[in-house]
């Protein structure tokens, strides 16, 4: 649209160019005189010029407005009017500035030609009623301005009309067909361009699922490039670590059968044990059985301890007594010999009478002097028994200590031995306990020795296998190279399909 208006409006300037050249050749300088003088035809009137100024000024005035138009918007939709009056009117200026000559009107044909460059009827339609107007009006009112003559024939001018009615019926209808096929070709291009847009699109589609497509194989290759390094890394890694757990299964296999050795020992000296700890409690009942008896001897001896104790303090009892006795025998036997001796005194006194009594008081005398001599010899053995009764006495009363002593050494060791056969008969069965724990710790090492022995040759197919995965690793990591190479090449041929696709959206 702006690029035909462009075009006419530049036509339009030459066109109006031609009219004010024209005006001036013929009203400036005198064009084509001799051929007006010839023809008889006479200079035009005053009024007349006036007209003729004003067909001259028309064309420049819808020049003007056409070019204000232009220079605002080269798209307007007034601007093809105004151009088509600017044409219009140019033509009508040249045909009026060049003396009405009938060669100037070729140039009605020129402009409807021109006109039908718009492609629209309404314009045609217009210009050839200006025309016809222009053509019928001037025929009555100035025939100078428009055949040259003010006699020119009717008939002629009618000829004039009708080609120009066919002037523009053939720019009608070359406009109807021509708007019918474009109308046509626009309907086939429309469709063309649905379909090129439909292609585009699913063009475009699939441009970018491709692109999708390969962004998710390029992140998937670059993930899968990066797992496989992983796993390369990882597998060189277990088999390094396959190696060294192999190592170390070895020696835990020796270290294992070793220890199932130690703990075999183990068992057969926490056998040696517990038989020592039965026989150990078997004696230990044994002195505790003989520490009871002791207890119960110890017991009757402290019983028969107290019993002498008392028997002594009695004899002691006595033995003062039998001194007392003896004392008083004493006293009496003195008592007796001063009785003795005073009967002596009397019956000396008496004389002969006398003599009997002194007999008998000497008899007396003689026999408290036994009397008395026995009771010192009964006081001597009484003191030496009394001495002895309290040495007695101190010894009894020690021994009684000693004894009680010993009673309770029998029993603190009778608790002891209970004691100890109850910690025995504990460490015989903790003995039996960890001889049965022993045992199954055996059971159980000798099944973790097969086990070791079995996770070593285990160890040894994973070492292997590890190899091999790892070879395998590496010819995966570089297929995956090879693949993130493709996946790089097709993103790049589908951002190309995307431009394309574009370019072809914006050439639409």
């Amino acid at each position: 649209m702006s690029q035909r208006n462009q075009i006419i409006f530049l036509i339009s300037i030459i066109v109006v160019g031609i009219s004010i050249l024209v005006h001036l050749l013929h009203r400036v300088f005198g064009f084509l005189d001799t051929y007006l003088l010839l023809r008889g035809i006479t200079e035009i009137t005053a009024p007349l010029q006036m007209l003729q100024n004003l067909f001259f000024i028309l064309p420049l005035l819808f020049l003007a407005i056409s070019a204000v138009l232009y220079y605002r918007d080269k798209s307007s939709k007034r601007l093809p009017l105004f151009l088509t009056l600017t044409l219009t009117f140019a033509s009508i200026s040249t045909i009026a500035g060049g003396d009405g000559l009938v060669e100037y009107h070729f140039s009605i044909f020129m402009v409807i030609a021109f006109i039908t460059f718009f492609n629209s009827i309404k314009l045609v339609l217009i210009s050839a009623i200006i025309f016809a107007v222009q053509h019928f009006g001037g025929y009555f009112f100035f025939p100078r301005l428009l055949c040259g003559t003010d006699d020119y024939y009717f008939s002629l001018l009618m000829i004039h009309a009708v080609y120009l009615i066919l002037m523009s019926g053939a720019g009608v209808l070359l406009i109807h067909f021509k708007n019918r096929s474009t109308i046509q070709l626009e309907q086939q291009k429309e469709e063309q361009r649905q379909k090129a847009n439909e292609v585009v699109e699913q063009l475009t589609r699939t441009a970018e699922l491709v692109l999708e497509s390969v962004r998710q194989l390029k992140e998937g290759s670059q993930e899968s490039t990066k797992a496989s390094q992983d796993i390369a890394g990882a597998i060189t890694e277990l088999a390094s670590g396959a190696e060294v757990q192999l190592k170390h299964a070895e020696q835990s296999e020796k270290l294992i059968f070793t220890m199932s050795e130690g703990i075999n020992e183990i068992v057969h000296r926490t056998k040696s044990v517990s038989q020592s700890s039965i026989d150990t409690v078997s004696g230990a009942i044994d002195g505790q059985d003989v520490i009871g008896k002791a207890t119960v001897q110890m017991t009757s001896i402290f019983q028969a301890f107290k019993e002498m104790a008392n028997v002594i303090d009695q004899l002691e009892d006595r033995s003062i007594k039998i001194g007392q006795i003896v004392t008083a025998i004493t006293e009496i036997s003195n008592q007796t010999n001063l009785l003795a001796l005073n009967a002596s005194i009397e019956a000396a006194r008496a004389g002969e009478h006398g003599r009997g009594f002194a007999v008998v008081a000497d008899e007396v005398r003689k026999l408290s002097a036994q009397t008395e001599t026995s009771t010192k010899e009964i006081n001597a053995i009484i003191q030496d028994i009394q001495k002895e009764t309290s040495k007695a006495v101190e010894l009894v009363s020690s021994n009684e200590k000693e004894v009680f002593s010993g009673r309770e050494a029998i029993a603190s060791a009778k608790t002891m031995f209970d004691q100890i056969v109850s910690a025995t008969k504990g460490v015989e069965t903790q003995l039996s306990e960890m001889l049965a724990t022993a045992q199954e710790v055996v059971s159980h090492s000798q099944s973790v020795g097969s086990s070791v022995s079995d996770m070593t040759k285990i160890t040894k197919k994973s070492q292997a296998s590890s190899e091999d995965i790892a070879s395998a690793s590496q010819q995966q990591l570089a297929s995956v190279e090879v693949l993130q190479s493709i996946s790089s090449s097709l993103a790049d041929l589908g951002e190309e399909l995307n431009q394309l696709t574009s370019r072809m959206k914006e050439q639409d």
